[in-house]
Parts: C-alpha cells; structure tokens; sequence
C-alpha cells in the first residue's frame, strides 16, 4: 500500500521526473568520478548504509521500470479513475439537478392543482347559490299559485254558499208557505 501512494505521488507530481533525472545523474556522475576522495567516501558511505554498488543498478532499473510502467500502466489506470470518479460526480449533479426539476414540477403541479380546487370550490358554490335562488323562485311561484288557487277556490264556495242560501230562501219561503197551507187546510 505504500508503494502504491509513493507511485501515486510521483505520478501525481510532474517534478518527479525531473528530481528522478537529477538523481540519476548525480549517480551516474558518482559512478563515473575517478576520484580516490570521493570513490572512499562514496564507499564509506555504502558501507555505513549496508549498501553495495549494485544498488545503483537496481535503482536505475527501478527507474526505468517506473518510467515505462507509469507510461504504460500507471497513468492510463489513474486516467480510469479520473474518468469514473468525474462521470460518477457528473452522473449525481445530473441526478440533483433533475431531482430538483422534479421538485419544481411537483410544486408548480401542486399549486396549479391549489387553484383549480379554488375554482371549483367558487364555481360549486355559484351554482349552488343560483339553485338555491331558482328554488326560491320556484317556491314563492309555487306559493303565489296556491294562494291565488286557494283564493279563488275560496271565492268559489263564498258564491256557491250564497247562492245555496238565496236558494235555501226562496225553498224555504215556498216549504213554509206549504206547510202554513197544510196547517190551515188541516184545520179547516
């Protein structure tokens, strides 16, 4: 796992190569530097580290091992990487953003839904209160015509008990007037 975020911070950091070929020379110039002062301390050096001169090509090995691996591996895998973790942001901000459509439409549905209750709730209302002014009319019609009917059926028997009356009268005078004959021939 170290190696992994060594690899990763060199890959990351673009002075590696350069710090990488700043190394690589200043070994090279060591190995190449025939100088006895330098060769000793150079070797005492080594020694004191517990390193011989095969460190040296190992490391340069290890640096062009590195080299054409982050070429060839390293840098198309973190290049994967980049690309998921930037589709998998992109994806969720596309989500959050028609999530919050969502919610608009949602709030605009609702509130157009608000309204239209309203409407009806005036329109019902409309209609209910002209039914009720129609039935009010049709009451007051209804009753002024059974007023009128009951006038009229009262004016009716005020004639028909009149005219009973004068004509009880007038059998009346003609039943007495037989019965007084009939009395008065009887005592005759």
């Amino acid at each position: 796992m170290a190696s992994y975020i060594t690899l990763k911070f060199l890959l990351d950091d673009g002075r590696n190569y350069v710090l990488g070929t700043i190394l690589v020379s200043i070994i090279i110039s060591l190995l190449t530097t025939e100088t006895d002062s330098l060769e000793r301390d150079v070797n005492a050096l080594l020694d004191q580290l517990g390193l011989d001169r095969s460190f040296f090509i190992e490391l340069g090995i290890f640096f062009v091992l590195f080299f054409l691996l982050s070429h060839l591996y390293f840098k198309p895998f973190l290049h994967l990487f980049q690309l998921r973790h930037s589709r998998t942001v992109k994806d969720r901000e596309e989500a959050l953003h028609l999530m919050a459509l969502a919610q608009a439409k949602l709030e605009e549905y609702q509130k157009a839904l608000g309204e239209q209750r309203v409407k009806s709730k005036k329109e019902y209302e409309m209609a209910l209160a002209e039914a009720k002014k129609e039935e009010s009319k049709i009451l007051t019609q209804a009753k002024e015509e059974a007023k009128k009917i009951t006038q009229e059926t009262v004016r009716v028997l005020t004639q028909q008990k009149e005219q009973l009356k004068r004509q009880l009268e007038s059998e009346v005078e003609v039943m007495a007037q037989g019965i007084s004959e009939r009395l008065l021939s009887r005592k005759l």
